[in-house]
């Protein structure tokens, strides 16, 4: 099934695994509702955001500050370096409602599992994996992250 945004609230499609966002989605509660839709039968769902790299350069240089709430919630989620699931959180609940990917024990995310893509990490001057500074060191020391990962 290919959808839009417009795949709306009380429509339940089973086994959507994969959500694609094509460029930014409006802001951090539309985010949210475009990934709701997927995992309506308990199944894991990942979540991919295609950016430019004009796009992704623009997210970055963005103050929060300056934007409204939800595209600032949307920027933060973008930009982190730490779980991106805790961005959710602290977006969705506050600051009383944060949780990560260890404390949900789910599935983990991008962050926690030390990866970033190439584009990213040249735009961010990163050019040892060893200076991508992940929150949840916990995860390698765990073993999750595998042998890709850590290289």
């Amino acid at each position: 099934m290919l959808a839009t945004g417009a795949l709306g609230v009380g429509v339940n499609v089973d086994s959507i695994l994969w959500v694609f966002h094509w460029g930014l989605p409006t802001g951090m509660i539309e985010f949210d509702q475009e990934v709701g839709r997927g995992g309506r039968g308990g199944e894991v769902v990942r979540s991919v955001m295609l950016l430019s790299e004009s796009m992704l350069r623009q997210q970055l240089g963005a103050r929060p500050s300056r934007l409204e709430q939800n595209q600032a919630g949307l920027r933060n989620f973008i930009t982190t370096l730490g779980c991106r699931r805790k961005e959710i959180s602290l977006f969705l609940g506050g600051e009383i409602e944060v949780h990560d990917c260890e404390e949900i024990n789910g599935e983990v995310c991008d962050r926690c599992g030390g990866v970033m893509s190439e584009m990213e990490k040249e735009i961010r001057g990163i050019t040892d994996a060893e200076q991508v500074r992940m929150e949840n060191t916990w995860l390698m020391k765990a073993g999750y992250i595998g042998k890709a990962a850590q290289t």
